[in-house]
This record gives C-alpha cells, structure tokens and sequence, in this order.
C-alpha cells in the first residue's frame, strides 16, 4: 500500500516498527491500522491526513492518542550535553 506514515511519537522507534510490520502484513485502512494496535497500545489513534501531491494517501498515527511534542525527561536527559 502506497502510505506516508507520520507517527508520534517519533523517538518511539518499537512502535514505528510495529506500525510498519502491520502495514507491511496489508492493513488497509487507518481504523483497521488501529485496531490491530489496540491491545498493546489502548490510547492509540489513526486518522487520515491530506493526500500527498504524488497521489500517496497520509496517515497520522498516535500511540498516546494525540501529538506529544516533546519527549519524556528520562529521554531528554541522556540527550542533553552535561557542562
């Protein structure tokens, strides 16, 4: 399927696998896409973005149900550079 996947968070790299895997095994639609994800992730969401200009459609993915612009502290603190 011709998909441009947007997923968030996007430091999440096991969830964009997953997301991925099942795209691969031909989920469909961005609700089938979701409730495949639903057991190991309850808050995730799907939906459908604008279609690309190349004609691919555009899928948002959410595994805590809305964009988390930042990422967790824990992540945040083995990134940042200690004077």
């Amino acid at each position: 399927m011709n998909v441009r996947l947007l997923i968030y968070p996007d430091y999440d790299l096991q969830f964009g696998r997953e997301v991925q895997a099942l795209l691969d095994q031909g989920v469909a639609t961005p609700t089938e896409l979701q409730t495949q994800l639903r057991p190991l992730h309850p808050e995730v969401r799907v939906t459908n973005g604008v279609t690309e200009a190349d004609g691919r459609k555009r899928w948002y993915v959410f595994r805590d149900g809305r964009y988390m612009g930042t990422p967790p502290s824990s992540l945040d603190a083995r990134t940042r550079s200690t004077p």
